[in-house]
């Protein structure tokens, strides 16, 4: 049987619930491992434009109904302290407002700064992760989060320490070093990914996928290198531009909700807590349905002013044609 026991620490509050009808937090395994689901396919789909292969690959480190996974997730503690919960605004950006019409709605969350014990195992008798598992971690680490508006600078995980059974399992080295400064987190995300995506494993001729992927002709990565004091200096910066009148107008390429048609944001904005301040990650994945109407041009601009805007660098992928 193999372990990884992580302590993590949260960089913004985790907005995350379960049947609680009282919406309290609760710390759920299962929110972890759709996370663990999500950036395994989108590494696996960069690769193949073979859905059955995306599939069989995703049940070999997850299960299916037909399979259990031969890894287990366990979170502890599964009760949190009193003064782990505070409410907070789930549009940080509204409260900053001047003569906003309607106050940020508030919520209970887990506060900044708690601490998460995460542990994986594999079942009995399996000695060693799947092949799969550590790179869809690292991605969630490197760039995901957890929970509601978790692509809006919410939910934002950092490894505090992580301990490995037996030590041999370690692959990924730098969860052992967790990086302090920007360049040190972009050299390994650029490191990572490279790795796990080097130019002979792409799938060629790959028109815009069903499905996210961190293929780089259909991907955009870009890493601040502009401190902010925490989570909620971040958003108020990125919602400065998502709201301003250049790209209010295409709300749509940033997720849209009409009617019985729903998308979730491409654009995935976190925070990484490095040293002593946060630094935003915007990952940007092109993948169908989008508007019929897209303008790409729009969305390199909006990257493009977002580098401007966080001083930051391109770490994967680049502009769309």
């Amino acid at each position: 049987m193999a372990r990884l026991d992580f302590v993590l620490k949260t960089a913004s509050p985790w907005l995350v619930y379960g049947a609680d009808p009282r919406h309290q937090p609760e710390l759920r395994a299962a929110s972890i491992r759709g996370q663990l689901r999500y950036w395994l396919r989108a590494l696996v789909g960069a690769r193949t434009t073979d859905l059955s292969e995306v599939w069989k690959q995703e049940t070999a480190v997850f299960g299916s109904t037909g399979s259990a996974s031969p890894v287990s997730v366990h979170m502890l503690p599964q009760k949190l302290r009193k003064d782990d919960i505070r409410k907070v605004d789930m549009l940080p950006h509204r409260s900053g407002e001047k003569g906003s019409r309607s106050p940020s709605p508030k919520a209970e969350a887990l506060r900044t700064d708690v601490e998460i014990h995460l542990h994986f195992l594999t079942r009995p008798g399996v000695d060693y992760f799947p092949q799969e598992f550590a790179p869809a971690l690292s991605l969630w680490l490197l760039l995901g989060g957890v929970g509601k508006r978790s692509r809006r600078m919410f939910g934002a995980p950092y490894v505090k320490r992580v301990k490995v059974q037996p030590e041999t399992l370690l692959s990924e080295n730098w969860w052992a070093e967790p990086p302090k400064t920007q360049e040190r987190f972009i050299d390994i995300l650029r490191d990572r990914l490279a790795y796990y995506l080097p130019n002979d494993k792409l799938a060629s001729g790959l028109t815009v996928p069903s499905f996210p992927t961190l293929h780089p002709r259909h991907s955009w990565i870009i890493v601040g290198r502009k401190q902010f004091t925490d989570y909620e200096e971040a958003n108020r910066a990125l919602f400065s531009l998502l709201r301003s009148k250049t790209y209010q107008p295409y709300s749509d390429y940033f997720g849209f909700v009409k009617g019985s048609d729903r998308r979730a944001s491409p654009l995935i904005a976190q925070v990484r807590q490095l040293g002593d301040g946060c630094y935003p990650v915007l990952t940007y994945l092109r993948s169908r349905p989008y508007p019929r109407h897209v303008d790409w041009d729009i969305v390199n601009r909006f990257m493009k002013d977002a580098i401007d805007k966080f001083n930051a660098e391109t770490a994967w992928g680049g502009p769309f044609k």
